[in-house]
């Protein structure tokens, strides 16, 4: 890379314009040397700075994404779990109405057997018909 004497001179002006006679000295020479004077070195820090500041920002939020989704497959775990808990729990309760309605239809088939012999004695509750005489309750 050589020295660029148009650079130089821009890098000069830029420098007198912002520091004097010193300014003017150490902005030719950057100019010369760099090819962009002293605003064209600072905006090189700047953006080196500002892209260092850009990549530090985007693995942060490239983090803090990859946290979120462990906090959604937790979240979506324990909504399964859960899930499978109610389903499982909603077929024991059928069961058990299940076993609940069988128990009652046994009932009624005992009651009714057992009116059945009442009648089939030829008594039909506490008193006789046909002999008007209280009878001992079954």
């Amino acid at each position: 890379m050589g020295f660029n004497l148009a650079s130089a001179v821009g890098g000069a002006l830029e420098g007198f314009a912002m520091g004097g006679p010193v300014g003017a000295i150490a902005g030719g020479a950057a100019g010369g040397a760099m090819g962009g004077g002293i605003v064209g070195a600072t905006g090189a820090a700047t953006n080196g700075t500002l892209s260092l500041s850009t990549s530090s920002f985007l693995a942060g939020t490239e983090a803090l994404n990859e946290q979120n989704l462990g906090f959604q497959l937790q979240l979506q775990a324990q909504a399964q779990q859960f899930d499978e808990a109610t389903s499982e729990k909603s077929e024991l309760m059928r069961e058990q109405n299940e076993l609940r309605n069988v128990a009652m239809e046994q009932r009624k088939g005992r009651q009714r057997n057992d009116a059945g012999r009442r009648m089939n004695r030829g008594h039909g509750g506490n008193s006789c018909a046909n002999c008007s005489r209280k009878i001992a309750s079954w």
